[in-house]
């Protein structure tokens, strides 16, 4: 007799109808947090956390119908959507750290742009 995580773990991958809204609904949450935790406070500014994780569903169902994938338990989906999430922030980071875009460079937005000072009169 098969249990819920085996049932669930066969629909994905036997690329079942709905195994796609099942697997965000199971996760989605978890990987948000993932995210927003290995994302740096500056960055989440520019970048949601949500969007990231919208990146690792795409991948992670493009990989899977293409048969990327193999899973022995719904454990190893997990584990993969963990590892694809932290990549993906990894990218991120570094793609916002590059010289004309990195973020360390903004100004903060209460902070008046050099050279408009005034003088105290």
């Amino acid at each position: 007799m098969l249990n819920e995580e085996s049932v669930w773990l066969h629909g994905v991958v036997e690329l079942e109808d709905g195994y796609e809204a099942d697997a965000v609904a199971r996760f989605s949450s978890r990987l948000i947090a993932l995210a927003r935790s290995r994302m740096p406070e500056r960055l989440r500014g520019r970048v949601d956390p949500e969007d990231v994780v919208q990146s690792v569903f795409r991948s992670f169902f493009t990989g899977n119908q293409a048969g990327e994938f193999v899973f022995e338990e719904s454990s190893d989906v997990w584990r993969l959507l963990a590892a694809i999430t932290y990549r993906k922030v990894q990218q991120t980071i570094r793609h916002h750290h590059r010289q004309r875009r990195d973020v360390a460079r903004e100004i903060a937005e209460d902070a008046a742009p050099p050279g408009t000072e005034t003088a105290a009169t």
